[in-house]
């Protein structure tokens, strides 16, 4: 596969460097910015992902790709503005940016990690990207973030996945996951490699 320069191990027994990526439509662009320096600062960090639809009048789109050089140059990672694509037949969506984002991981890359991160956090720190990466040096293949939500908040989650989940696999960890929708998460190249062969592979 090719690799980046920016994400070359300096040993086959180094830790292969992470990327983290940052699905986006149209955000406030200070915020996004500000988050594509924090993840392009961490020394886990290699290269900064954007994906999101390209047109002529997005002015995140157009910010994204105006300010990248400036970063690579000041940081030393690469920054990545990639088109997102329509995959899959169900409905349009972030998802089509997170697998736009997986393929491009597997088969541009040679990095072992990947972070995605929702580009309108406005509290995120390197303490995101240092919690995933723990869980990920224990062994885990997928890291999900947790953080504290109002009581009213996420009811799809309370009311329809865990419900789900405790119905169809009650003997499982998978009724005990905090925040089973949430789009903060790691996931290792393995596990990558894993979900887009059943992807392609499935009718």
């Amino acid at each position: 596969l090719p690799t980046s320069p920016f994400c070359t191990p300096p040993s086959p027994f180094a830790t292969m460097s992470s990327i983290v990526c940052f699905p986006f439509k149209e955000e406030e662009i200070d915020v996004v910015l500000a988050n594509i320096d924090t993840a392009g600062s961490h020394p886990a960090v290699c290269e900064v992902l954007c994906v999101g639809f390209k047109k002529k009048d997005s002015p995140t789109w157009a910010a994204i790709d105006a300010a990248r050089g400036g970063v690579e140059k000041r940081l030393g990672v690469r920054v990545s503005l990639v088109e997102q694509r329509r995959l899959g037949t169900k409905r349009p969506g972030k998802g089509d940016g997170m697998n736009t984002a997986l393929v491009y991981f597997v088969g541009e890359t040679g990095s072992g990690r990947l972070h995605f991160y929702d580009a309108d956090i406005k509290s995120f720190s390197h303490a995101w990207i240092d919690g995933a990466e723990k869980a990920a040096d224990e062994g885990y293949d997928v890291v999900r973030h947790y953080f504290p939500r109002a009581s009213t908040d996420a009811m799809i989650t309370w009311m329809v996945t865990k419900v789900g989940f405790a119905t169809l696999w009650p003997n499982s960890v998978l009724p005990d996951i905090e925040q089973p929708l949430g789009g903060e998460l790691l996931i290792t190249r393995r596990a990558a490699v894993a979900l887009l062969g059943t992807f392609f592979s499935s009718p």
